[in-house]
């Protein structure tokens, strides 16, 4: 379930781990226009680390694919 999935720390101005009860397949992060900015499609491991130092300011949607579902977060870049 989606309270199984943390992302931190979030606000956030560089890198940013998930951690999850389940294995992450992939995660992708879209811009507030829907673009995407990010895409990582084969993690498979129970945590990752992701750099957004090099994101725009502002806000953006992860969307991470486990084996059993699909979440979306929003994060802060600042």
């Amino acid at each position: 379930m989606a309270e199984n999935i943390s992302v931190f720390p979030n606000p956030t101005t560089g890198k940013i781990k998930i951690m999850s009860n389940d294995i992450i397949k992939s995660v992708k992060i879209y811009n507030m226009l829907g673009e995407l900015i990010f895409s990582n499609p084969s993690i498979n491991q129970m945590s990752t680390n992701i750099d957004v130092s090099n994101t725009a300011k502002g806000i953006c949607i992860l969307k991470m694919e486990t084996t059993t579902e699909t979440v979306n977060r929003k994060i802060i870049v600042r």
